[in-house]
C-alpha cells in the first residue's frame, strides 16, 4: 500500500473545518455569557460554567490538531520510505517482536520485526506477541540524540543501554506519545 499524504487543499479544508466548529462554540459561548437572569426566566451562565466550556473547546481543539497532523501507516510502509514519515507523527498497529528491559520508567519494544518504540512516560504493560496500536514521532535510534528524539537519556529508560545501542543504534524508530495494548497475548 503506498504512502499517500494528504494533500495540503485537503488539510486546510479539514482545519478550516476544525476552526469554524471552535469559533461558532465560542460564539455561543459569548452570547450565553451576554445573557443575564431577566423576567424570562433565563439564568445566567456562571464563569465557572464558562471556563469549564473554555476548556472543552481547548481540548477539543488540540486533539484536531494532533487528529491532523497524524497519518496512519504500517511499519512496512515506514520501514520502506523512512525519509517520507521522519519527524511525522504517525499512528501504527503491529504486534510486539522483541522487549528491552527498561529501567523505572517508560518502555522499550520493537514491532513489526524491525521498528524500535520508546517512551518515557507511557509505562505500559506490553508482552511479546501483543498487537498494539502506537502514535508517536519517526525518527532514528542515535546515542548522539537519544535524549532529545526521545526526551529521556538511554541510562535512564534501559536496563542494558549500551548492548540497546549496539543492536537498534541507526535504526529506525518511533518516539512513542500513546502505546495501547489492542490484545493482549495467551503466552
Amino acid at each position: 500500500m503506498a504512502h499517500q499524504n494528504p494533500s495540503t487543499s485537503q488539510r486546510m479544508a479539514r482545519t478550516g473545518r476544525a476552526t469554524a466548529l471552535v469559533a461558532a462554540a465560542a460564539s455561543g459561548l459569548i452570547g450565553l455569557s451576554a445573557c443575564g437572569s431577566d423576567d424570562d426566566g433565563v439564568d445566567a451562565v456562571s464563569t465557572d460554567q464558562i471556563q469549564e466550556i473554555e476548556d472543552d473547546l481547548t481540548a477539543l481543539e488540540d486533539r484536531v490538531g494532533v487528529l491532523e497532523g497524524q497519518s496512519g501507516a504500517s511499519v512496512e510502509e515506514l520501514m520502506a520510505d523512512p525519509q517520507a514519515y521522519l519527524g511525522q507523527e504517525v499512528t501504527v498497529t503491529d504486534e510486539v517482536s522483541r522487549l528491552w528491559t527498561t529501567a523505572d520508567t517508560g518502555a522499550a519494544f520493537q514491532i513489526g520485526g524491525n521498528l524500535a518504540v520508546l517512551s518515557d512516560t507511557e509505562r505500559t504493560a506490553v508482552d511479546a506477541n501483543d498487537d498494539v496500536r502506537v502514535t508517536g514521532t519517526v525518527t532514528y535510534v542515535r546515542a548522539d540524540t537519544f535524549e532529545e528524539d526521545f526526551g529521556i537519556t538511554a541510562d535512564q529508560l534501559l536496563a542494558d543501554p549500551d548492548g540497546f545501542l549496539t543492536d537498534v543504534e541507526g535504526s529506525l524508530a518511533l518516539a512513542a506519545d500513546r502505546i495501547e495494548v489492542l490484545e493482549p497475548s495467551d503466552e
